[in-house]
């Protein structure tokens, strides 16, 4: 439990968003405990990756668990804006969205 807390420290208070972008971008460990830590800070951290071009580049799971997060700290304009971008982006380049959401 130490262990997991000092985990939970780090990623809190010293992971910069950069080092998140590619923890979540590019490794997709979403499915570990690590990876649910992850996500949390993205969703404190949400600005960062929904406004701007970076949403186009999360990953399906990760997306959607933003999006079902009550935490989230955007307007609701933001959250649609970035949806249609994620869409937009991803129908280009791949149909991956089209999974059913759980």
């Amino acid at each position: 439990e130490e262990g997991k807390a000092l985990c939970r420290n780090f990623i809190t208070t010293r992971l910069s968003n950069e080092e998140l972008s590619v923890l979540l971008f590019e490794r997709q460990i979403l499915c570990t405990e690590l990876g649910g830590l992850y996500l949390a800070q993205a969703i404190a951290n949400a600005p960062y990756f929904i406004k701007s071009s970076r949403v186009a580049q999360l990953p399906y799971a990760a997306f959607v668990q933003m999006l079902k997060s009550d935490d989230m700290p955007l307007k609701e304009i933001d959250v649609f804006r970035a949806v249609c971008e994620w869409i937009q982006s991803n129908v280009q380049h791949d149909l991956s969205f089209s999974r059913p959401m759980t």
